[in-house]
């Protein structure tokens, strides 16, 4: 990460943090810490003034047990996804972990250079805004993305105990916005009425795709390379974006575009790490193993 900064005029000025642990599990000479680690970053790109992010972010922590000593063999976490109980138990995971660091390294220049791109666009956005140049279209949604984004910005925290939590919920946070701007369940399809009646498509990042692009026809473009820069100029209030992450080497994870800013571009929603409005750019430059984002642009049904 530290490579990419600098690649991309970026510096991390102050970082502080507190660990609360939820659990410890010992059996036998393995130890399983579950702790949400809470953070707060100050970041700073070239001469610009400083802005601080704040995140909790939750972690499984395993460690073996060698005569008297304990060691780490293995941090278990994602900013945005959550991290993947599974993995705990998977023996492959670090070689995956390299792999996938490996991969998003390839294109390090290529993030590097599309994040700058956005960032000089945006100055010169806020410099014309300034002057009283009105150069950006500002998108306001349609009413079924409105109560969409409504949903978003109202259950982002205080989930809606009306449907089931899944320890990897984003795709299932942005399925229930969708539904609440008037896209109907279909079954067998898409649809989610309790913990033991959904369908794959309603939680699972790929599987909604493939239903929303397939069977409900909404357009989608992909954009590899790490073009954060088209991805803000062609996104609307109430679309949908997915992040590929390096890792899995597929689509996991889902948000919601929630509003588009003269400064910031794309700002989102979502689950499993809990965001409201928050700027698209600070999610992408500040992950190293996303490394592409493909848009599905949503026509949401006429009615109340």
């Amino acid at each position: 990460m530290i490579e990419l900064y600098d690649k991309m005029d970026k510096s991390l000025n102050d970082y502080q943090f507190t660990i609360n642990y939820n659990d410890i599990d010992i059996n036998n000479n393995k130890c399983i810490v579950d702790l949400n680690l809470d953070i707060t970053l100050t970041y700073q790109r070239g001469s610009d003034k400083e802005y601080t992010t704040n995140d909790t972010i939750k972690h499984y922590i395993i460690l073996n047990k060698h005569k008297s000593d304990w060691s780490i063999i293995k941090d278990v976490y994602n900013p945005l996804e959550g991290p993947d109980r599974k993995a705990v138990s998977d023996d492959n995971y670090n070689n995956k972990l390299y792999s996938g660091l490996k991969e998003a390294y390839k294109s390090i220049d290529k993030k590097a250079l599309s994040v700058k791109k956005w960032v000089k666009k945006s100055k010169k956005i806020s410099e014309n805004i300034q002057s009283n140049e009105d150069i950006r279209i500002q998108y306001e949604p349609t009413p079924g993305a409105y109560r969409a984004i409504q949903y978003a910005r109202r259950y982002y925290e205080n989930y809606n105990t009306k449907y089931p939590e899944f320890n990897n919920d984003c795709t299932n946070f942005v399925s229930q916005c969708l539904h609440a701007g008037n896209i109907p369940m279909s079954r067998p399809s898409w649809y989610c009425f309790n913990e033991d009646d959904y369908s794959t498509s309603w939680i699972r990042t790929v599987e909604l795709y493939d239903y929303l692009t397939d069977d409900k026809g909404f357009s989608s473009r992909s954009y590899d390379g790490y073009n954060v820069t088209e991805i803000n100029d062609d996104t609307r209030p109430g679309d949908v974006i997915q992040f590929y992450n390096a890792l899995k080497s597929r689509y996991a994870h889902t948000v919601i575009a929630s509003k588009i800013d003269s400064e910031d571009g794309v700002l989102y929603c979502g689950h499993t790490s809990n965001r409201k409005d928050k700027p698209l750019i600070d999610a992408f430059d500040s992950t190293w193993y996303y490394t592409q984002l493909r848009l599905i642009e949503i026509e949401y049904p006429d009615g109340m």
